[in-house]
């Protein structure tokens, strides 16, 4: 279980109790002491909790935040999304996967189906430790590089030599916002630098994202929607679709 999620998943604990001790947690979570009290500091530090001497207390005050919500907003949509994206991996394929929490289900997808004969090439540290803990044992290439804070994705001149000595099959990646006149955007311009990247090396590329990337315009532009093979998304948003379909844009 990667950090993030195991402290969704004490977060989750702790609501659903009220409160917990940390000798329970640690029972519970199967880690050390000092790794569930770094874990409660940090949601402490999100006015999640509040640290009591023998664990923590629900903070009621203030149970919402951007930590919660970035794992479970639209959670069901994305398993699907998930599970779709992976009829299109084959056995031998090479493939590359981007961070993010839609890509992040993918790899668990991957770990559940029957391939066994895959090479993968990321640069986000926690699709990477996903596999790392699996009991498969894929080809896994971790392009890496100077990792940005909360991501965990690699990026830099080193992540993209790296990537620029492949040729891929496919790749599956997560974006920050998907718009007709702007194409497939980032927050971060580093980290569209290395997706751009990926994109040049591989034969077919697919965006994977919920229908709350539609419509949105960030910062640093990757490319054109005409550049990718596919989006493969869920259909809440039917409006959007029609009009990135009537452009031409394969959605899947």
């Amino acid at each position: 279980m990667l950090t993030e999620e195991r402290r969704m998943e004490i977060f989750k604990f702790i609501k659903r109790n009220n409160s917990a001790e940390t000798e329970a947690l640690i029972n519970t979570f199967k880690v050390s002491g000092s790794t569930i009290r770094r874990d409660l500091e940090y949601l402490a530090s999100k006015n999640l909790i509040v640290r009591t001497h023998k664990g923590a207390v629900l903070n009621a005050t203030n149970v919402e935040t951007d930590f919660i919500m970035s794992f479970n907003q639209n959670l069901e949509e994305k398993t699907m999304i998930a599970k779709k994206a992976i009829n299109l991996i084959n056995e031998g394929d090479f493939i590359g996967l981007s961070g993010g929490t839609t890509v992040y289900l993918l790899g668990k997808e991957i770990i559940k189906s029957p391939i066994h004969d895959l090479t993968i090439l990321t640069n986000s540290i926690s699709t990477a430790t996903l596999f790392l803990e699996s009991e498969k044992s894929y080809e896994l290439i971790l392009a890496g590089g100077p990792p940005i804070k909360g991501t965990y994705e690699c990026v830099g001149d080193f992540a993209i030599q790296i990537i620029n000595s492949f040729n891929l099959d496919k790749y599956f990646f997560g974006v920050n916002g998907i718009n007709i006149n702007d194409g497939i955007s980032f927050n971060n311009f580093a980290e569209s630098q290395v997706c751009r990247t990926l994109i040049n090396r591989s034969l077919k590329t697919y965006v994977i994202a919920d229908h709350s990337k539609f419509g949105i315009r960030k910062p640093s532009r990757v490319c054109p929607l005409n550049a990718v093979s596919g989006i493969i998304t869920d259909e809440s948003d039917k409006n959007s679709i029609e009009k990135l379909r009537t452009e031409g844009i394969k959605i899947i």
